[in-house]
């Protein structure tokens, strides 16, 4: 394991951190176990809990606030705390669990399920901003645990990683949120994202703005559902084209005639594709995604082209053609389906 570099201020730090824990020691209680979460203020992913049981030793490591490291940095630390860690348990509550009891309640539930795992007797268990309901073991609130104990400290990290790398993985299966850059938290850039395609199954619906989103009428409900839809499958078409080395010329060309879904580029060939979706069984594959193209549909989309080639002049394509693909979500492990047909209309 490589080492990471931390500043002279920061090394202070994770000396008074130690220097709390190994007090509380001195004072009659051996054995402390830290807790802390990740993940309360998202509006998408889960709540992420742990607890950890360090040594009693004397060794200054960099087990502080996950949130003022570098991922780097935290990367470091965490691998860290699973060497040294005499015992520790992450607990996790997703979306719907949240949403069904609230986030403290959730937060709670994932304090419990990390504890659980905690086979270690323990005199102590220090925890982040809040005491746990129900302990039998004694208990102290600590404001701030995570930059004032080094057990806190340690389960702040393992609760931040461990939830990044979901979020992170969560971000190949929706990338159209950019959860890999903002986690799930309600940047800018998550919101407008919300609202152009809509919440996706880790969205958190109990939440503002999410729960926002189905406050419209029904009409006005039902009309932004299908453009969240439509957008949603969209972008996914094009990560899917993307994926397998085209070009995105144009995404949602308007002109006069309609809108051109996606204008790519394979090679030296321009390509106008046409995107359908489907949430039920009405159609099983990429033949029925072309048949669903009728010949007024086909021949609108030949006029789009024409119009875009006639306005892009300058760009001498060798050839062009249309192409359809069909984008659904498998029902039970939520995965992305799609069927891509080359040159849909010959």
């Amino acid at each position: 394991m490589k080492t990471v570099r931390f500043s002279p201020k920061k090394l202070a730090l994770f000396e008074e951190v130690l220097f709390f824990d190994q007090s509380l020691r001195k004072s009659g209680h051996s054995i402390l176990c830290g807790v802390d979460e990740a993940g309360r203020g998202p509006l998408a992913g889960p709540v992420v809990a742990a607890a950890v049981v360090l040594p009693d030793d004397d060794q200054v490591e960099p087990f502080f606030d996950s949130k003022q490291m570098t991922q780097k940095q935290r990367e470091y630390a965490y691998d860290l705390v699973l060497q040294k860690a005499i015992a520790y348990g992450i607990g996790i509550v997703d979306a719907d669990g949240i949403d069904q009891m609230n986030i403290l309640q959730a937060t709670f539930v994932a304090m419990r399920q990390a504890l659980d795992q905690i086979e270690q007797s323990v005199d102590l268990v220090l925890i982040d901003g809040c005491n746990l309901p129900g302990m039998t073991t004694a208990q102290r609130k600590v404001i701030h645990g995570d930059a004032m104990s080094q057990s806190i400290g340690a389960a702040s990290l393992l609760a931040k990683v461990t939830r990044d790398r979901i979020m992170l993985q969560f971000d190949q299966q929706y990338p159209e949120y950019g959860f890999a850059k903002h986690v799930g938290y309600g940047t800018k850039e998550h919101v407008e994202a919300l609202r152009t395609f809509g919440p996706c199954p880790i969205h958190r619906r109990s939440f503002a703005p999410v729960r926002n989103l189905f406050t419209e009428s029904e009409s006005e409900k039902t009309s932004v559902s299908k453009r969240m839809i439509g957008a949603r499958y969209e972008k996914q078409a094009e990560h899917y084209l993307l994926a397998k080395g085209y070009q995105c010329i144009e995404a949602n060309w308007r002109t006069r005639y309609g809108e051109i879904d996606l204008i790519m580029q394979d090679q030296d060939t321009l390509v106008f594709v046409e995107v359908r979706y489907k949430h039920n069984h009405a159609l099983t594959g990429i033949e029925d995604a072309a048949f669903s193209i009728d010949q007024r549909k086909r021949d609108q989309i030949r006029q789009m082209a024409n119009a875009y080639l006639a306005s892009h002049e300058g760009k001498k394509y060798r050839q062009f053609r249309f192409d359809c693909m069909l984008c659904t979500e498998d029902n039970v492990h939520r995965n992305l389906v799609v069927d891509h047909i080359i040159a849909a209309f010959e």
